[in-house]
């Protein structure tokens, strides 16, 4: 459903976006809305994948997207890193703190 929705609010910032270059256009108004439809855009997208990661079983991450905020607050039971020999000390942490 948040998939839907992002897709819709995307048509709807080209719409705005292609409206900026006609004329007679209040640009004031238009960035105002387009500011408003990007910050709503973000937090349906983060929502929707949010709600994919939480029906997950097994979750694949590089290091330093497992410090993401989606992934942040996640308590997992095991946690493997790939390749470790080959990451610095600190890069593993990140995955298992």
């Amino acid at each position: 459903d948040d998939a839907k929705l992002s897709s819709d609010i995307q048509k709807e910032i080209d719409v705005l976006v292609k409206s900026l270059t006609k004329p007679g256009v209040k640009r004031g108004e238009v960035y105002a809305a387009l500011r408003d439809l990007r910050k709503e855009l973000r937090q349906r997208e983060k929502k929707a994948m949010q709600g994919l990661l939480d029906g997950c079983p097994v979750i694949l991450s590089t290091l330093n997207m497992a410090g993401s905020s989606l992934l942040k607050y996640k308590q997992f039971d095991v946690v493997i890193v790939d390749e470790a020999g080959q990451s610095l000390e600190a890069e593993t942490w990140i995955a298992m703190l």
